[in-house]
């Protein structure tokens, strides 16, 4: 599959940025090293997830790093464990991972200096993708580039359509890990069969009863 320049500019990116902040912590202990992998896997989750949902994170990211206050270590291991303990509820999920990539910018402040060029880089690419909009959904944005999405359409060519129309033998599920990956997928579908929104369904933890019948 050809990935977009965009989309391989914002995996190099992050990829220095984890290298970076591993070598930060590769002489630290405890806390502080559990901090700093964190730190990397929820970031890094998202961007394995979609473009949108890592950016979504990041901004949150940035937003916690523009704060006064440092996070500390044990603010950071409170949001791990938050994050990490089971819910049934994929919006509280939802709020738990954003809470967390929001104290994660706040405990990159004490490091923010050396990973000035990471962080610039991160910020590029994510702009050059289209994802640097201001306090809207981001679920709502198209990407300049997403080649997981542009493989999608093409299965649901390939599997659920004969000579543009729908076939009736055949049904495609997606599972995502975030919420915000799922509306952002659920909108673009829809977007790109319009007119048969009634043939793209989702489903999540503690759906409300009328939505999941509706």
């Amino acid at each position: 599959m050809v990935r977009s320049q965009a989309m391989v500019a914002l995996g190099a990116a992050f990829d220095a940025f984890r290298k970076a902040i591993y070598g930060l912590i590769a002489s630290q202990r405890g806390t502080r090293r559990r901090s700093g992998s964190f730190a990397v896997e929820i970031l890094g989750k998202r961007l394995l997830s979609c473009p949108v949902a890592f950016a979504d994170s990041w901004r949150r990211c940035k937003e916690g790093l523009a704060e006064d206050r440092a996070a500390s270590e044990s603010d950071v291991q409170a949001v791990r464990r938050s994050v990490e303990s089971e819910t049934g509820d994929d919006r509280e999920t939802h709020s738990r991972v954003a809470t967390a990539a929001n104290v994660v910018g706040a405990w990159l402040k004490g490091v923010a200096g050396e990973l000035k060029d990471e962080i610039a880089a991160i910020d590029d690419a994510v702009s050059a993708l289209g994802l640097d909009g201001g306090a809207g959904d981001l679920a709502q944005v198209d990407p300049v580039a997403d080649s997981r999405y542009t493989a999608l359409v093409a299965l649901v060519e390939k599997l659920l359509r004969r000579n543009g129309e729908w076939r009736d033998d055949e049904r495609l599920v997606v599972f995502t890990e975030y919420k915000t990956t799922l509306d952002y997928l659920l909108r673009r579908v829809r977007e790109s069969f319009p007119g048969d929104d009634e043939r793209f369904l989702s489903l999540y933890g503690r759906m409300d009863e009328v939505d999941r019948c509706g």
